[in-house]
C-alpha cells in the first residue's frame, strides 16, 4: 500500500469519527434504524475513527525524515495548525474556547523537536541535542492540550529516532496497546474497564487502533500520488464543513 493510500484510509477515518462526534448525535438515526442499530453505528463509526492518528503520525515522522527544507516544513505546520484552530474550536465546543489545541499542533510540536535537535548537536551531546527538545516538546503537549497531547507528541517522535521499520512498528503496537488499554481505561479517576459500557468499548477502539497497526505493516515504502495539500486542506476544511452542518441541524 502507498502512502497516498494509507492517508485517504486515515483522512475517511478520521471524518467517519468526527462526523458521529459532532453530526450524527444520539438520536438522529434511531428513528430510522432504531435505537440499538443506532448504537451499533455510532460505535462502529468511532471504531473505525481510532485508525486515523496511529496512520497521520507515521507519516508526520516520515515527512520530517524525508523532507529537504525543515524550515519549510515546520512554516506549513504552523501555518496550517492556526488555519484549523478556528474550525476545530467551532466544530467541537461551537466557540472559541481556550484549551484543547487543533491536531496539528501535536504534529508540530513533534516536528520542532525534531528538526532542532541537528542545531542543538553543535553545542551539546547528540543524545542531549536529542532529548532535551523531545522532552519539552512532549511537555508543551500537555501543557496546551493538543489533539492527543504528549502521547501523541512522543508517538511521532519516537516513530522518527527508531532505525528501522520493524521497531517502528513494534514501537506504534506498544503505544496503541498503553494508550488505549491503559490510558484511555481511566477517566476522571474513574476506571472505565468496571463500567459495563468500558467493557465493550475500550477492547473494540484496541482493535480500530490495531487495524492501523496492520495496515501500516502493508506498507510499500512509495509515494504513490502526488497529493501534499489535498491532506494539508482536508483537515480544516472538513472541520469547517462539519460545523456548517450542525448549525443547520
Amino acid at each position: 500500500m502507498t502512502q497516498f493510500l494509507l492517508k485517504l484510509i486515515a483522512m475517511l477515518a478520521m471524518l467517519t469519527d468526527h462526523a458521529v462526534k459532532t453530526v450524527i448525535k444520539t438520536g438522529t438515526l434511531s428513528a430510522w434504524v432504531g435505537m440499538e442499530t443506532e448504537r451499533m453505528i455510532r460505535i462502529a463509526m468511532l471504531v473505525i475513527g481510532r485508525m486515523a492518528f496511529p496512520i497521520f503520525a507515521w507519516f508526520a515522522a516520515e515527512g520530517c525524515r524525508k523532507t529537504s527544507d525543515p524550515k519549510r516544513h515546520l512554516i506549513r505546520l504552523l501555518v496550517f495548525s492556526v488555519l484549523s484552530e478556528v474550525p476545530f474550536q467551532l466544530c467541537f465546543h461551537g466557540t472559541l474556547k481556550p484549551g484543547a489545541t487543533n491536531v496539528i499542533f501535536t504534529m508540530l510540536l513533534s516536528a520542532l523537536a525534531i528538526h532542532s535537535a541537528p542545531l542543538l548537536e553543535r553545542y551539546l551531546p547528540k543524545t542531549a541535542a536529542r532529548i532535551l527538545p523531545s522532552v519539552l516538546a512532549v511537555a508543551l503537549g500537555w501543557v496546551l492540550q493538543t489533539d492527543y497531547n504528549a502521547w501523541g507528541v512522543a508517538l511521532v517522535i519516537g516513530l522518527y529516532y527508531l532505525p528501522d521499520r520493524k521497531r517502528r512498528i513494534l514501537y506504534l503496537f506498544t503505544w496503541v496497546t498503553v494508550f488505549q488499554l491503559i490510558w484511555h481505561g481511566w477517566s476522571k479517576g474513574t476506571c472505565l474497564w468496571l463500567t459495563p459500557g468500558g467493557q465493550l468499548l475500550l477492547p473494540l477502539y484496541y482493535l480500530g487502533c490495531l487495524a492501523a497497526v496492520a495496515l501500516l505493516c502493508c506498507y510499500n515504502g512509495e509515494r504513490g500520488p502526488k497529493a501534499r495539500w489535498l491532506f494539508y486542506l482536508f483537515y480544516p476544511v472538513h472541520l469547517l464543513v462539519l460545523y456548517l452542518i450542525q448549525l443547520q441541524s
